[in-house]
């Protein structure tokens, strides 16, 4: 099964090992960042390499309007 998936804080610990489980069994992922963005880059560098999409996103996620914007933005991007 293969599918798209939105990982929150994917630019280390957690978050990060969550992105790159799903990549590993074929899932497209969107990975969202606050300020790292280098780590959200490399992850995405690392999820590619299993042959899915990647996308980085930045969002403040105290900021309303922009936690909202965030799963079409995902969406468009995958």
């Amino acid at each position: 099964m293969t599918g798209k998936a939105l990982i929150t804080g994917a630019g280390h610990r957690l978050g990060r090992e969550m992105a790159l489980y799903l990549a590993a069994r074929g899932h497209d992922v969107a990975l969202h960042y606050a300020t790292n963005a280098q780590g959200a880059e490399a992850a995405a560098a690392q999820i590619r390499a299993f042959g899915v999409k990647a996308a980085v996103l930045q969002a403040d996620l105290l900021n309303e309007a922009a936690t909202e914007a965030l799963v079409p933005a995902a969406a468009a991007a995958l």
